[in-house]
């Protein structure tokens, strides 16, 4: 319920998009988002929960602590755009503080740097035990 209204990314199109967390159904294992520029409400099936790359990640800006060579990441191509694309950090700059990510294919794309404000984790949106803690609880309340 936290969650509920959180901006998120959705992968949608085998890239990840804009979107808000709108509904969590049978026991929070469907998710309900709404894309950016849609009237409806997009549901993702439990699938979502095991998905690798995850289906769903926050849309906000990882400290620079939690970013280093190897990290999965979703980087804009296009500083532009707000379509993000999976990949993995490879090379790290200090000056300007920047990060060199190789994109995950289909389609190939030669590494770019990205500022930090450009990346987001590619990790869901609540920890791995989230799922089994809010079931406790439920049936605690009930």
């Amino acid at each position: 319920r936290r969650l509920r209204c959180q901006r998120v990314l959705a992968c949608r199109d085998s890239v990840f998009r804009p979107a808000v967390l709108k509904q969590l159904r049978r026991d929070g294992r469907e998710l309900g988002v709404q894309f950016a520029g849609d009237r409806n409400v997009t549901f993702l099936d439990g699938a979502f929960l095991l998905a690798q790359p995850p289906a769903v990640i926050l849309d906000a800006t990882p400290p620079a602590a939690a970013l280093g060579v190897g990290t999965a990441v979703c980087a804009r191509l296009d500083p532009a755009e707000t379509l993000y694309r999976p990949g993995t950090v490879v090379e790290i700059s200090a000056k300007p503080p920047s990060y060199r990510v190789r994109f995950a294919a289909p389609p190939p794309a030669p590494p770019v740097w990205v500022p930090r404000s450009g990346l987001r984790l590619l990790r869901p949106p609540w920890p791995p035990s989230a799922e089994s803690a809010t079931d406790e609880e439920e049936e605690a309340t009930s």
